[in-house]
């Protein structure tokens, strides 16, 4: 699935070229599109006839980066009350939408946190220098037109995104990390995959009495 670089570069390209125009047709391709239009497929279509295009926007994991409803005190205080691994909480859509499998990696690494690090554990220095990582990532990530793997991964004029090239550990298991060198780890997870670096980012010990969190990652 598109993470919110990969969406914010197609809104871009869609707003440049749509914004202002009138809409000639309409055609539904699939019923999601339209499945709280309570009057259905054929009336929207009808409807959308002669509209304009005022604006290409985006919410939610398609934009909470420079969101004005963003409130990083309140995400800081929800996550440390959490009662799971810090990877796990990031993907977590009701928590801070825009992030994904990819970008979690990426800013985990830079954040040299380990992704089954418990949140609860998580002094709120460490959690704000993440959230920092996140936003970082985010904004490289869109300067460089998102990460294109495939076709389905490319802005309006079919152009690919070379973030891509900039990819610590993301889908590099085995090689090296830029940072110190030690091979990159790849661990199933929610099935998919975390990477991380074993020596930057060190699994961090089970407590007592707590469950070890390895057994959740798969």
């Amino acid at each position: 699935m598109p993470e919110l670089p990969e969406v914010e570069v197609v809104r871009r390209g869609l707003e440049r070229h749509v914004v202002g125009r009138t809409i000639r047709s309409a055609e539904v391709l699939h019923p999601r599109a339209v499945r709280r239009h309570a009057a259905g497929r054929n009336d929207f279509e009808a409807a959308a006839r002669g509209l304009v295009v005022t604006a290409a926007l985006r919410r939610g994991k398609y934009l909470w980066l420079l969101e004005a409803a963003f409130d990083q005190g309140a995400v800081l205080a929800r996550l440390r009350t959490r009662q799971t691994d810090i990877k796990r909480a990031l993907l977590d859509q009701s928590l801070m939408s825009g992030v994904g499998n990819i970008y979690a990696d990426e800013a985990l690494w830079r954040a040299r946190t380990h992704w089954a690090k418990a949140t609860s554990s998580m002094r709120r220095a460490d959690a704000a220098r993440l959230l920092m990582a996140v936003r970082e990532v985010l904004e490289e990530a869109l300067a460089a037109g998102g990460t294109s793997f495939d076709s389905l991964y490319v802005n309006v004029n079919g152009e690919s995104g070379y973030f891509g090239r900039s990819l610590a550990v993301y889908g590099r298991e085995g090689e090296p990390c830029p940072r110190c060198g030690a091979p990159v780890r790849r661990d199933p997870f929610m099935n998919r995959s975390a990477y991380s670096c074993p020596i930057c980012q060190p699994r961090p010990r089970p407590r007592k009495g707590d469950r070890d969190l390895r057994s959740r990652s798969t």
